[in-house]
């Protein structure tokens, strides 16, 4: 019979006798509970190695899924800006939810926006939005501080070298983030090497685009031109404190389309303005109509009474202009017309208001300037026109030399009949101030007319 001593060391892979087992069992690597062991340190090891594996892939799925979740947060601000973007109803709405509401979504410490405006068309639609919103606002604040006289939510845009501005940018100051250029040549000068986004550290050159906010105090900065069929337009700047916020190794695929749009959504507002200034444009001359005029005459008048600043009224008339019409026919006057409404514009800033008032009278609006600033203006015109000599064609085919006879006034604060010239206690309505300032200037270029024309006579 095998014994069962045999049968062990078969199983242990041995045999013999046991001297024989117990000299090969010695001469081998080890016992089987050190091979069980080392199996097991080895198992051990490698369950080690892939725990440590998956903390690692569990450290970076956790990464990519907060990546993922603010991608999904941020895209969800972006598509609420650009859906508030396409729904703006007017180029002061699209400026304001560019300078406003983007700010406080995205917790920007400074936005501005440049915009290439060489024919103030931007400056004069923006500047009206600006009164406009800033006039609610005050209407509004009026209202609460007659429930809470202790509360004044008015807000002022901060002078240049200021603090920077954070997400509180309000309705009434985001005009001072505004900066209209009359050419290119800055944006060209910044985005020398070529037309994409700048992010990074503030660079001493680029303050000028962040208007009325010190870039000494931004730790980083993202400028974003505005490219419209092959043309920069403008430029959105944005500006954090973080110096990590903006950094130039960070993408900027959501940036680039925000300023797509941006550009795209800009030059259709500006389309649409000029289709609106179309109804209040003169056809003949090309400034302004009468309507236009009154309506912005009424809204200057507002702005000066809650300001203080002084408004001024020019009427122009071309003098003998009937004489021009019976010697040398109408188109002749046309063209006449049209050369001293461009001499004209070419005379005033960008803010000054000149439309045709009917016949060959022209209104203008000088706000921000007393009287006698105001007639140094109409003077100024006055001798422009008289040594430009005009373009017509006449029998002789001799330039037409002609003169203009202006009246000027300045608002007055004091309230007044409209049928007098006594004196009110109250204040004057919004309508008759604007139209005793028309009165007083057209009183004034009647004693200018009556006076042998060809000069200025401020209202008395």
């Amino acid at each position: 019979m095998v014994s069962l001593y045999h049968l062990g060391m078969k199983e242990l892979g041995t045999g013999g006798e046991p001297g024989e087992g117990a000299g090969k069992v010695a001469g081998a690597s080890g016992s089987p509970l050190d091979l069980l062991r080392g199996e097991n340190m080895r198992l051990r090891e490698q369950l080690d190695s892939a725990q440590e594996q998956l903390s690692g892939l569990r450290t970076q799925f956790d990464r990519l899924l907060s990546e993922a979740r603010l991608n999904q947060a941020k895209l969800r601000r972006f598509d609420q800006i650009e859906r508030q973007l396409i729904a703006a109803p007017s180029l002061t709405a699209l400026v304001q939810a560019l300078l406003v509401d983007f700010g406080a979504l995205f917790e920007l410490d400074a936005v501005t926006l440049a915009l290439v405006d060489p024919e103030y068309e931007a400056a004069r639609v923006l500047s009206e939005g600006w009164s406009e919103a800033t006039q609610a606002a005050l209407d509004e604040d009026e209202a609460g501080a007659d429930a809470d006289p202790t509360t004044d939510t008015r807000s002022t845009a901060p002078a240049q070298g200021s603090e920077p501005a954070t997400h509180t940018t309000t309705r009434t100051d985001w005009f001072a983030r505004l900066l209209l250029l009359g050419s290119g040549q800055l944006l060209k000068q910044i985005y020398a090497r070529g037309w994409r986004p700048l992010l990074g550290s503030p660079e001493p050159a680029q303050a000028a685009l962040f208007q009325g906010v010190a870039v000494r105090g931004l730790g980083s900065t993202a400028l974003l031109p505005l490219l419209h069929r092959g043309e920069c337009i403008g430029s959105l700047n944005l500006g954090s404190r973080d110096a990590a916020r903006f950094s130039a190794g960070n993408s900027t695929d959501f940036l680039e389309r925000l300023a797509a749009l941006a550009a795209i959504c800009l030059d259709n507002a500006l389309v649409a303005e000029r289709l609106k200034l179309v109804g209040l444009t003169d056809a003949l001359t090309g400034v302004h109509n009468r309507r236009y005029f009154e309506s912005r005459c009424l809204e200057e008048v507002k702005a000066a009474q809650r300001s203080g600043q002084p408004l001024v009224c020019l009427l122009l008339d071309v003098d003998h202009f009937k004489r021009i019409n019976d010697n040398h026919g109408h188109p002749a006057g046309d063209a006449v017309l049209r050369q001293v409404g461009q001499i004209i514009r070419g005379q005033l800033r960008g803010n000054d208001v000149v439309a045709r008032y009917g016949g060959e009278e022209f209104v203008l609006l000088l706000p921000d300037t007393p009287l006698d600033g105001g007639v140094e203006t109409a003077d100024r015109i006055r001798l422009a026109i008289a040594a430009a000599p005009m373009q017509v064609q006449t029998d002789d085919a001799q330039p037409l030399h002609i003169t203009v006879s202006l009246g000027v006034a300045q608002l007055q604060t004091e309230a007044r009949d409209l049928s007098s010239q006594g004196a009110a206690p109250a204040r004057s309505s919004a309508v008759d101030s604007m139209k005793l300032l028309v009165r007083d200037a057209d009183q004034a270029l009647y004693a200018a007319k009556q006076a042998g024309r060809n000069r200025v006579q401020a209202a008395r």
